[in-house]
Formats: C-alpha cells, sequence, structure tokens
C-alpha cells in the first residue's frame, strides 16, 4: 500500500504542478501595451521562462516582461496578478511559512519531502518566509 500511495503522491504532484502552470499562463497578460500609473510599458520581444515554486513542486512557465522606453526596473503582470511571494504561488508561501514558524528549516525541508514529496532549497525556504513575516508585520 505504501508503494501505492508514494506512487499516487508523484501523479498527484505532476497534476498540480501542470494545472498550476496552466492557471499561471493564464494570469498572464497577451504582452499588448500597459500603462501602470502615467507610464507605459511593453513587453520585451521574447517570453522570459520562471521557475514558480508550488505545493506540488516547481513548474516553469514562459511569461511575459515589460519594460519602459527609458530602461529601468521590469515588471511582470504575471507575478502581480497570481499573488507570487518571491517566486512562489500564495499556497506554497502559507504552507512554508507556517511550517517554517513552527520547524527549524531542516525540519521543514524533511517535511516537503516525506509529507509532500516534493524538496526545495533551504535558501528559498528562509527568503519566502521573509517575505511572508514581513507583509504580517504590516
Amino acid at each position: 500500500m505504501l508503494e501505492f500511495e508514494d506512487l499516487l503522491q508523484d501523479e498527484l504532484n505532476d497534476a498540480g504542478r501542470l494545472a498550476s502552470a496552466k492557471q499561471l499562463e493564464y494570469l498572464d497578460t497577451d504582452g499588448s501595451p500597459i500603462q501602470l500609473g502615467s507610464i507605459s510599458m511593453t513587453c520585451k520581444k521574447k517570453k522570459e521562462l520562471k521557475v514558480y515554486e508550488s505545493p506540488w513542486g516547481q513548474c516553469p512557465v514562459e511569461r511575459y516582461v515589460y519594460q519602459s522606453s527609458k530602461g529601468g526596473k521590469t515588471f511582470c503582470p504575471l507575478d502581480q496578478n497570481a499573488r507570487i511571494v518571491v517566486n512562489s504561488t500564495p499556497a506554497f508561501a502559507r504552507m512554508v511559512s507556517w511550517k517554517y514558524a513552527n520547524m527549524a528549516a531542516p525540519q521543514v525541508e524533511a517535511d516537503l519531502l516525506q509529507n509532500h514529496s516534493r524538496s526545495s532549497s533551504r535558501a528559498t525556504l528562509k527568503d519566502i518566509s521573509d517575505v511572508v513575516a514581513s507583509i504580517a508585520r504590516v
């Protein structure tokens, strides 16, 4: 039974990653110019790949990134529309921040691997938790 459950978890994670990637793509723009306040922005010629963390694992997604004609900082509407925290979906950020608040980093890593069949770097876990904590302080 354990082998079946492990296989089932892997298959469910595959489905979760696929569905999450499709939803993230849906939340992206179509590449048309956008207006941010008084700043007009256009997308770069080519979509850029970003790997998002989800409860089911990593979801690589090609998405539009915008910049003004004057250069400077880029803007990704998908990240705003999906409420991305660092590089993670809201559900993964909530999961990680709760675990991190109740366990040390090595235990969070072990928990994710054992109970969710997914790995994540300790640095990513800390970055996500730090951002969630800063939001909670406001």
